[in-house]
């Protein structure tokens, strides 16, 4: 780690979560996703639980991708790129995501 501190390291890997750029090896990313299953699991049963984070999880992956490949495209074609309408949509995906979870799908259907 060298002259890093742990704090400087979280930062780092932080910064890019609160611009809404999920990537696969980012380790807050992880970290924060264990954590929300662990609160989970108060609620709900450990199927759930995984399921319910790894599709959320998914939903954020593929939003950065998307963004990145029309912002990709858009910049290409010399127009300015706002990511807004991507990142909306991923904000719907994931609350459409929550309602499924918390009042359509129960613990003994799988």
């Amino acid at each position: 780690m060298g002259s890093q501190s742990l704090g400087d390291l979280f930062k780092h890997y932080l910064n890019p979560l609160a611009d809404f750029q999920f990537t696969l090896n980012n380790p807050v990313f992880w970290l924060l996703l264990f954590i929300l299953f662990l609160c989970l699991l108060r609620f709900w049963d450990i199927k759930k639980s995984l399921s319910f984070c790894l599709v959320s999880g998914s939903i954020l992956l593929a939003a950065t991708k998307v963004e990145e490949i029309f912002g990709n495209t858009i910049k290409a074609s010399g127009e300015p790129f706002d990511p807004l309408i991507v990142r909306l949509v991923a904000m719907i995906f994931i609350a459409i995501v929550v309602l499924y979870y918390c009042f359509i799908k129960t613990e003994s259907g799988y």
